[in-house]
């Protein structure tokens, strides 16, 4: 497993060091869009999430996070749309698939939530 795993931390962290100041600032924006969504504040957390997509436009949990805060503010096709977004960068992403499901059936299209469910 250490054999396995040590060529592909290597290869992480040579790749990632140009991005290092980069990963700071995302890292931020989630603790900004984290604070912003645990007080409640879900328009402000969703622009937090939009700032790291446009940073990192394959950022898998940011469209999660989008998708949270839509929710959140009742916009259910917006939301759906996030975590199919998260999906497709992420196609094993399971909270994904179990929040879609939920706005899913929020809407009553308990068929589309059940399929959801069913994903890993």
């Amino acid at each position: 497993m250490l054999r396995t795993l040590f060529p592909i931390v290597l290869t992480v962290s040579l790749v990632a060091t140009p991005y290092v100041g980069m990963t700071q600032s995302i890292e931020q924006l989630f603790q900004q869009g984290n604070q912003a969504q645990n007080e409640g504040r879900y328009r402000e957390a969703e622009s937090i999430w939009r700032q790291i997509i446009s940073i990192d436009s394959n950022n898998a949990i940011a469209y999660f996070y989008i998708g949270l805060a839509l929710r959140k503010q009742g916009k259910l096709e917006e939301a759906i749309a996030a975590y199919k977004k998260a999906i497709e960068l992420d196609p094993n992403y399971s909270f994904a698939y179990n929040n879609m499901g939920n706005a899913l059936r929020k809407q009553g299209k308990l068929e589309e939530a059940i399929a959801a469910y069913k994903k890993p």
